[in-house]
């Protein structure tokens, strides 16, 4: 069954090889991150290179504190 129109599908697969991760997504795509020591996410070409077009495309680390 497909999603409503609007929603987001988030499935897939995340897959480490050290500290490189890749997220494949069940609709075919791919994104490509490596674990940088302060624990960030800073995404990366598929081969794991890092693009100049990228470099400021970094997850950050959080935490929730309190009832949700």
């Amino acid at each position: 069954a497909q999603p409503p129109p609007g929603s987001l599908n988030l499935s897939g697969d995340w897959t480490a090889r050290g500290d490189l991760l890749r997220l494949r997504s069940a609709q075919g795509g791919e994104r490509v991150y490596l674990r940088q020591d302060d624990g960030s996410l800073q995404a990366r070409g598929t081969d794991g290179a890092l693009l100049p077009a990228l470099a400021d495309d970094v997850l950050l680390p959080t935490s929730f504190e309190g009832d949700r």
